[in-house]
């Protein structure tokens, strides 16, 4: 399955040029058509509303969601933007260009701050992280990272303002401190490994890594070095995901399904048998998110680790807003012009906490 998507990834030229023309041509039928197939198929679960976000672009291969501002964003590649979605109407408020293909996605609230790993950019023909002032929606540095590491997957840790990238061609993972204009420093992961997506548990300082090659690894922030590596038995980690109130680490592995780990430990218990590419954690309900790019997102209670819901949307990618509980998902690229969103139930919806800001104008900075 991950080596299916890489296939689809470096497609000739010409082909993905062709493909973009024809589903440009149809942007007008695919939602309603694939909306309407799927409806037929089955309706959303009880608890939870599907819905349909039409946007300009087209490829999501990457999402995160601002839970202070309620606010999500999706790396799309047709063209290279970066898609601002209001949580609050669920509707597209504005699209910033990228100088070269979106990989990655993260956020700081606190700092009003986003990030956004590029395989490459036009200028330099080189990979970079941009940084996005959240405030006014603009690029406002550009971090050189080396030629050839190909970045993916990023995180932030909002308590030590640090941000982490992972380098899959460099078998490493770049730490860059918040504010900054250069890497930091560089995490080995170790020879022959392929670091994809990142997670981080903010309450022990430690940042996880899925490991494109079948495992999993933990970094320590305070030593910047790997802790602990986990092997999953040769299947290939396309997601990870940390429940910092369960000590736990979900880790997607599409072969063999979903793994849950013991964070201290690392002992790995049995798998949740479905073939997810990415998985979330909302820590505050207590709910897991594990999506296909099949078109189907599973909700997983995370204290039994039981399906309780099954969903008829999906996607490559998804992350969970906090605040409202709702997940958004980015899908398989090649699908639509849009993006999914799940939204719980008044049951479901945790509870907003009094005084929580509802936009960026009640944010002090």
């Amino acid at each position: 399955m991950s080596q299916s998507r890489r296939q689809i990834w470096h497609l000739p030229q010409r082909v993905r040029t062709f493909c973009v023309a024809v589903l440009s041509a149809l942007a007008m039928l695919l939602p309603t058509m694939l909306l309407g197939a799927d409806s037929a198929a089955a309706a959303p679960a009880v608890g939870y509303t599907a819905s349909f976000i039409p946007t300009t672009g087209l490829d999501s291969l990457a999402v995160a969601v601002d839970s202070v501002h309620h606010i999500t964003y999706f790396g799309e590649l047709v063209p290279a933007e970066l898609t601002v979605i209001d949580d609050a109407n669920n509707s597209v408020t504005t699209t910033i260009p990228l100088a070269g293909s979106p990989r990655g996605v993260a956020v700081d609230p606190g700092t009003d701050t986003i990030y956004v790993t590029l395989l490459f950019t036009t200028a330099t023909n080189s990979p970079a992280v941009v940084v996005i002032n959240g405030s006014t929606n603009t690029i406002s540095t550009t971090i050189p990272l080396p030629a050839g590491s190909n970045p993916g997957g990023m995180a932030v840790d909002t308590s030590t303002k640090t941000v982490y990238v992972a380098e899959e061609g460099a078998a490493a993972v770049a730490v860059i401190t918040e504010g900054s204009s250069s890497v930091t420093t560089t995490v080995s992961t170790g020879t022959g490994t392929r670091p994809y997506q990142l997670a981080i548990d903010e309450s022990r300082g430690v940042v996880w890594v899925a490991d494109n090659n079948s495992e999993v690894q933990e970094i320590s922030e305070t030593s910047d070095s790997v802790t602990q590596t986990i092997s999953l038995g040769g299947a290939a980690v396309d997601s990870i995901a940390v429940d910092p109130a369960n000590s736990t680490v979900y880790a997607a592995t599409p072969a063999d399904g979903l793994a849950v780990i013991n964070e201290t430990s690392g002992a790995v218990g049995p798998y949740i048998n479905i073939a997810a590419f990415a998985v979330a954690v909302d820590p505050g309900s207590g709910t897991v998110f594990a999506s296909t790019n099949a078109g189907t997102t599973w909700i997983i209670d995370a204290s039994s680790n039981a399906i309780v819901d099954t969903i008829p949307r999906g996607g490559l990618q998804i992350a969970a807003d906090t605040g409202t509980g709702s997940a958004y998902a980015a899908p398989y690229p090649g699908q639509i012009n849009g993006v999914f969103v799940l939204t719980p139930s008044a049951a479901r919806r945790p509870p907003r906490t009094p005084g929580r800001p509802s936009s960026r104008a009640q944010v002090r900075r």
